[in-house]
């Protein structure tokens, strides 16, 4: 996620301000999202074992907080 995120800030030239706003533009629609995949998991993933959807969802989280991370903490060059 880090190697996706600040390219995006650089691409747009975004400032150290900027960027809390981008990171949560970027992460807050795929978190609204998520929380229907993972309500409906039996249906989108259909061979994913119950169990799995706890982690999977684990996972999502984990990525959604590493972009809003790097929305507060810039990347030295």
């Amino acid at each position: 996620m880090i190697s996706v995120t600040y390219p995006v800030y650089w691409w747009f030239d975004l400032s150290t301000d900027a960027r809390t706003s981008a990171a949560a533009l970027m992460s807050l629609p795929g978190m609204f999202l998520d929380v229907f995949l993972v309500l409906f998991a039996g249906t989108v993933f259909p061979s994913m074992a119950t169990e799995a959807v706890i982690h999977f969802g684990a996972v999502l989280l984990f990525g959604y907080a590493i972009v809003l991370l790097t929305g507060f903490v810039p990347l030295r060059r």
